[in-house]
């Protein structure tokens, strides 16, 4: 699967938030190496048409991390990028604020907390992603 299948796939929901409880993402793979790999596929390609791509591929993400985590890898990977590349870190606030949520209710993560820390360290330094990399740490310490 591309990333613009992922994307299309979903394209008739006008309200991505009732994604969460759709059965149509039941059929979708669990594997979040799955999800990272569209990840790494979409970002940092760069290229003006993939602006709303990018957006939806991440709306879409954080609501399946909402509902089972299968996609933190790939918003860590967005939020990772978005660090290199300042035209991603548009994407990175979104994919940062997912992240935010996630890490204040999830105990478990599926990256070391060393690593975890340094990324989230290095968002305090980008404008943009500051307020939600202070949000991530808090939860965190």
């Amino acid at each position: 699967m591309t990333p613009e299948e992922f994307v299309g796939r979903f394209s008739d929901l006008e309200d991505i938030t009732v994604l969460r409880g759709a059965l149509s993402i039941d059929d979708m793979p669990t594997d979040p190496q799955h999800y990272l790999l569209l990840a790494m596929q979409l970002f940092p390609r760069y290229e003006f048409e993939d602006l709303d791509l990018r957006q939806r591929f991440v709306s879409l993400c954080n609501q399946l991390l909402y509902r089972d985590g299968r996609t933190f890898l790939a918003l860590w990977h967005v939020v990772k990028t978005s660090l290199v590349n300042d035209e991603i870190s548009r994407n990175g606030v979104n994919a940062l604020a997912g992240v935010a949520c996630y890490l204040q209710c999830r105990p478990i993560l599926p990256v070391q907390m060393l690593e975890l820390r340094e990324v989230l360290v290095g968002c305090l330094r980008i404008e943009r992603l500051k307020r939600n990399a202070s949000v991530c740490l808090e939860a965190i310490e």
